[in-house]
């Protein structure tokens, strides 16, 4: 099977930027927020001798949530595989062989003068058949089955529940005077409506990313799993045209349609057609187990990755 190492490797170091993709979505809000606190002050009258000031002091809180964890589970894969070598086959049969002879099949009277007769002999071509004894040589597929072994390689993703610290403001007014304590208020509910916002646009872009490098690794499984079934169905295929040309050859030649080795070579073509759609059958499950592993894995990680500071992260 074809190595999709690299696409585990991508989704994994992918997984590792996850917290500093949050941080720095968090980060952007703090810097706003400083800038703006500063403009606000700014704007306060300095004739009046009272400074207007806004205190942001960041206090670090944990937050929870999943990121995957992949790992690789061996499925293992086997059937049996027939493997061909072309034989040469006497085959002796008897065919009609014909030939015309000159027989006398009756006499007719001559009449020679008054009372002399010569009777004469009446003679006619018949074909005169026997069976001759035909041998020809012809290639016949001899065929061995060996039973093949594979594992495929299914991806087991876990959600491990990880912690990091993000930053979140606590705003204090000093020398309030109404109208810039508004402002100040303002801003302190701009600011955890834009770090809920934040962490919103990094759970979209997360989860979006995480899509693309999972369906990489699962279409780079597949079409592995895909090119090893059509490997396999085209040995035996090659096995069906064997069985094919033989028997076209056979019947070129007039080999009667009783004959022991025809009879057997037709029975080896029914039971190879049989054998393809077996080793055919076998890969399907292995295809719905992917499948299915790709669904649920992906559904697992959107359920799991919730970076909603308000609701408990899900076990």
């Amino acid at each position: 099977m074809s190595d999709c190492s690299s696409f585990e490797a991508e989704i994994k170091s992918f997984t590792d930027t996850i917290p500093k993709t949050i941080q720095d979505r968090t980060d952007s809000v703090k810097i706003s927020t400083e800038k703006k606190a500063e403009d606000i002050a700014k704007e306060n009258p300095t004739d009046t001798g009272v400074f207007f000031k806004i205190e942001v002091t960041w206090t670090e809180k944990p937050i929870s949530f999943h990121l995957p964890s992949v790992t690789f589970k061996d499925t293992p894969i086997s059937f049996d595989l027939p493997t061909m070598e072309m034989r040469n086959k006497d085959i002796i049969f008897h065919v009609p062989e014909c030939r015309m002879e000159d027989r006398v099949v009756g006499r007719y009277p001559e009449f020679h003068g008054l009372g002399h007769i010569v009777w004469k002999d009446i003679i006619t071509s018949v074909p005169v058949c026997e069976n001759k004894e035909q041998k020809i040589i012809i290639g016949v597929p001899e065929v061995k089955m060996k039973r093949q072994e594979f594992s495929m390689g299914l991806p087991v993703f876990s959600m491990v529940k990880t912690e990091i610290k993000l930053k979140y403001p606590e705003f204090k007014f000093v020398n309030v005077r109404v109208e810039m304590k508004k402002k100040g208020e303002k801003l302190e509910n701009e600011t955890q409506v834009e770090l809920k916002s934040s962490l919103s646009q990094a759970q979209f872009q997360v989860t979006n990313q995480f899509k693309e490098k999972h369906t990489k690794l699962f279409d780079c499984l597949r079409s592995t799993l895909l090119d090893d079934s059509k490997n396999a169905l085209l040995g035996i295929d090659a096995i069906i045209i064997g069985f094919k040309a033989s028997i076209t050859e056979m019947k070129s030649k007039n080999v009667p349609a009783d004959n022991e080795m025809l009879v057997n070579t037709e029975g080896h073509l029914k039971n190879m057609i049989l054998q393809r759609t077996k080793v055919e059958e076998q890969f399907k499950p292995a295809l719905d187990k992917l499948n299915e592993a790709q669904k649920k894995s992906f559904e697992d990680f959107v359920s799991k990755f919730k970076l909603d500071i308000s609701e408990p992260v899900p076990v």
